[in-house]
């Protein structure tokens, strides 16, 4: 925006290719607006929490996880990020999430994700990918690389843990298939 006195007149548009143009208020039959200090709220701040490295747990999944931002840590309430650390060979419990999606970043190595109702996909991620995991779908994580992995997952609730759903039958499928 582009001010006289107090008065905002309009705004200043920078185009990508380094163009410049300058969009006047009135020429939109707008009237210019005081402009005004910034509203102070006397609401008080929600927590912002740092969570420092070293916290685990145990998942349902069978997996010792880097504790995050969460419903547990930080009472979080629609997301949750963690790390999950896999030595070579490991493999999850077969499970889904109940109304709950999936976003995993691999932070470092490599990992088939198996999915679908008879684990009957594969998708192998490398680090810098992400995967996205529906609602619902069956999946599991299988470390056949060789060498450890490290995810950082995100998933639309407040806790990784809330929504599992195990799928022992499909444990010995997974046995199989990796």
């Amino acid at each position: 925006a582009w001010l006289t006195g107090k008065n905002i007149e309009g705004i200043v548009w920078h185009h990508p290719d380094g163009r410049m143009a300058k969009i006047k208020l009135r020429d939109f039959g707008l009237k210019r607006s005081q402009s005004r200090e910034p509203r102070r709220s006397s609401t008080p701040v929600p927590r912002v929490t740092v969570i420092a490295p070293g916290q685990t747990y145990v998942g349902k999944q069978g997996f010792s996880y880097g504790a995050g931002a969460s419903t547990e840590t930080v009472g979080s309430k629609h997301i949750c990020m963690n790390i999950l650390p896999m030595p070579a060979g490991a493999k999850a419990k077969v499970h889904y999430h109940d109304g709950i999606e999936t976003i995993a970043y691999m932070l470092e190595g490599e990992c088939a994700v198996y999915h679908g109702d008879k684990l009957d996909h594969r998708a192998f991620v490398r680090t810098g990918d992400q995967i996205f995991v529906p609602a619902d779908v069956p999946h599991a994580p299988s470390n056949e690389s060789g060498a450890p992995c490290k995810w950082l997952v995100v998933h639309s609730s407040g806790s990784d843990q809330d929504g599992i759903v195990l799928l022992p039958e499909l444990d010995l499928v997974l046995a199989v298939n990796s």
